[in-house]
C-alpha cells in the first residue's frame, strides 16, 4: 500500500489532563482523588498518513505496549480499531477524503460511535476508551488545517 505520511506528532504525558487535576507529590488525604490514564493507555506516537489511491485518512496510535484490535467498528465513513482488551483507540479510518478536506470542520470519531463504544464497556474499558477517543479528536483538531494544506500541495504536485 503506497502511504503518505503527513503527519507525526508526539503525545505529551498530560494531554488527556488539560485541567491538571491530578499533580504527582499532591495527593490529598480525603476522598477526592482523581483518575488518570496508565502509561501503557496513554498514546506516544500518533502517525496520521492518506493512501492517495484508495483515498483513505488513516491516524495510527503507537503505544508502549501492543495489543491485538477487537473488531472494526464503523460509522459512516469512519471505522474504529480499539483495543481488544483495553479497548483503547488504536487506529481510526476515514473514508471519502475528497468530502473530508472540504470540510471546514475538523474530522472528528462521531458522538453516536463513542456513545455505541462506552455503552458496551464497562468500567476502567470505558474510561480507557473515552481518554484515547477524546485524545484522539484533540490531535485531529490540533493539526486539521496543516493536514488540509499537506492534502492540496500533494494535489496539485500530482496534477
Amino acid at each position: 500500500m503506497d502511504t503518505i505520511t503527513l503527519e507525526r506528532v508526539p503525545i505529551s504525558e498530560r494531554v488527556y489532563n488539560q485541567g491538571e487535576a491530578y499533580r504527582k507529590g499532591e495527593e490529598t488525604d480525603h476522598a477526592d482523588y482523581s483518575v488518570s490514564l496508565s502509561p501503557f493507555n496513554m498514546p506516544s506516537l500518533v502517525e496520521i498518513g492518506l493512501d492517495p489511491k484508495a483515498r483513505i485518512l488513516t491516524v495510527k496510535f503507537i503505544y508502549p505496549n501492543s495489543e491485538p484490535p477487537s473488531k472494526n467498528l464503523v460509522d459512516q465513513d469512519v471505522t474504529v480499531l480499539i483495543g481488544e482488551n483495553s479497548r483503547k483507540v488504536l487506529e481510526l479510518r476515514f473514508a471519502s477524503t475528497d468530502k473530508l478536506f472540504r470540510q471546514g470542520e475538523a474530522a472528528q470519531i462521531p458522538t453516536s460511535l463513542i456513545e455505541r463504544v462506552g455503552n458496551n464497556a464497562v468500567g476502567a474499558q470505558r474510561f480507557v476508551f473515552e481518554k484515547t477517543a477524546q485524545i484522539a479528536n484533540q490531535v485531529l483538531a490540533g493539526c486539521w488545517n496543516n493536514l488540509r494544506k499537506q492534502v492540496a500541495a500533494a494535489e496539485r504536485k500530482d496534477s
